[in-house]
């Protein structure tokens, strides 16, 4: 099953509203790794870091499909990255 297909069915099970809260509570769980990884460079909290930027990944996924801008976001990040090269000099 393509992860469209899947976040579609959850979308569905679970409903718009759960998916939203979700998305903040990754988004939290995110920002506390972050800085706890920031801090203290261990293995395990460079670990737990990486899990929750994948939880995210999927809950901006799911965001995608929620709101129908797989293709819009796509182009703004071609742009953001053709910007970020230029602003790189």
């Amino acid at each position: 099953m393509k992860r469209e297909a899947l976040h579609k069915e959850v979308i569905e099970i679970n409903g718009i509203d759960h998916q939203l809260f979700k998305y903040y509570e990754e988004s939290g769980e995110l920002s506390h790794a972050l800085n706890k990884a920031r801090t203290r460079k261990t293995g395990k909290n460079l670990d737990h870091l990486a899990e929750e930027i994948a939880d995210v990944e999927l809950r901006l996924e799911a965001l995608k499909v929620i709101f129908g801008v797989e293709g819009a976001t796509k182009q703004w990040k071609k742009h953001k990255t053709k910007r970020l090269k230029k602003r790189k000099r």
